[in-house]
């Protein structure tokens, strides 16, 4: 069989992976089992409550772990899926991936090589996996501090490009548009950071609520990471633009490009006509915020930004963070306790982003956010 047949190209590095159809079948036979939901008589396996991405993510990290053996180790393909993971194997993989790779991938293949590893044996025989990804993520993670900026300086972003936008007039309706939809998105985020695949799946009428005369956001939890609903209102402040860019931004991007008119329901539109999907919401995110600000801002970071401006602005509320990221450990007996407590810490981190936008200046963009 060609080499083509065995492997697949991932989406997310240069490398290929082996696809799971070629798993050897003791490893397919497990990958099956940890995923499977239990009953009153069994327990679900480990990888149960994954989330789709998680599974994907893990499922190509060991596929690239199972690639490299194919290829340098064929030997230990005829062991069990354990017996292959011996400090010996993983150095000599973790060495090879460094040759070829950035350390952030080779950080991130062997945390997924980790995280199968603890489905397959739920147990913490294989610790010493996350601790080696450990010692690579100093050199592998650059320095978020120098790209922090507070919540608010965030969130005047957002407005200020909406406000540029309106000025272009109906002359410039495309570019017009483009521009006040990156900034609604910037704004959003600042008050609301959700992870990068909620703000991408929005839908109009699912996940976007019009209640009286505000908006709500509301997840399922089979649609959230931590596996819990998560549903908050978003400030009064973004009421306006959100019904501008529902009534005319909106309407405006489905007509355009040759995907026009195929986003459907989804919130945001690209220049195409089509969805905008997660990459291109981060690419988009971070062009914007480095022409504000010299250094760009990732979607992931936002969340950061709000830990730290509650922290710095509003100590004594530090409490709030919890439920507005989404980190709130509910049990079925304070899951309504806690839905109450996320509305009202959003209501009071809005609160503060809002006063703090008004009585602070901002930074001065570093580069012009015209045409």
């Amino acid at each position: 069989m060609s080499r083509r047949g065995h492997y697949k190209k991932s989406s997310k590095q240069s490398s290929v992976v082996l696809a799971p159809e070629r798993w050897p079948a003791n490893d397919r036979m497990l990958w099956k089992q940890v995923q499977q939901r239990g009953d009153v008589l069994e327990t679900s396996g480990r990888a149960a409550n994954w989330s789709p991405r998680t599974v994907k993510n893990v499922e190509q990290g060991y596929g690239h772990w199972l690639k490299w053996l194919y290829e340098h180790h064929r030997d230990a393909m005829t062991r069990g899926p354990l017996d292959r993971v011996t400090r010996q194997n993983v150095g000599l993989y973790v060495e090879d991936m460094q040759k070829r790779l950035s350390p952030f991938t080779v950080q991130i293949n062997l945390t997924r090589l980790g995280q199968m590893m603890v489905a397959f044996t739920e147990t913490k025989e294989f610790g010493w996996l996350f601790r080696a990804a450990n010692r690579l993520r100093p050199r592998s993670v650059r320095n978020k501090r120098a790209k922090m900026q507070s919540s608010y300086e965030l969130a005047e972003l957002g407005h200020r490009l909406m406000r540029d936008a309106e000025a272009l007039g109906q002359k410039w309706h495309c570019h017009r548009s483009i521009h006040f939809r990156n900034g609604l998105i910037i704004a959003l985020l600042a008050y609301r950071p959700v992870r990068l695949g909620n703000l991408a799946g929005i839908v109009i009428g699912q996940h976007l609520v019009h209640i009286g005369e505000g908006y709500t956001l509301v997840f399922a939890a089979e649609e959230t990471k931590q596996r819990e609903p998560l549903e908050f209102e978003l400030p009064q402040t973004l009421n306006e633009p959100l019904a501008a860019y529902l009534a005319e931004h909106r309407p405006a991007l489905l007509k355009l490009g040759p995907h026009a008119g195929t986003a459907g329901n989804r919130l945001w539109v690209s220049r195409d006509g089509g969805p905008l999907e997660a990459d291109g919401l981060a690419q988009l995110i971070k062009k914007e915020t480095k022409v504000a600000f010299g250094q760009s801002v990732n979607p992931h970071l936002f969340r950061d930004c709000a830990a730290t401006t509650i922290a710095i602005d509003d100590p004594e509320h530090a409490h709030v963070i919890a439920p507005i990221l989404g980190h709130s450990s509910m049990t079925t007996s304070e899951r309504h306790y806690n839905q109450a407590r996320t509305v009202d810490a959003g209501r009071h981190y809005h609160a503060v982003v809002a006063e703090t936008r008004r009585k602070r200046p901002t930074k001065k963009a570093a580069g012009d956010y015209g045409l």
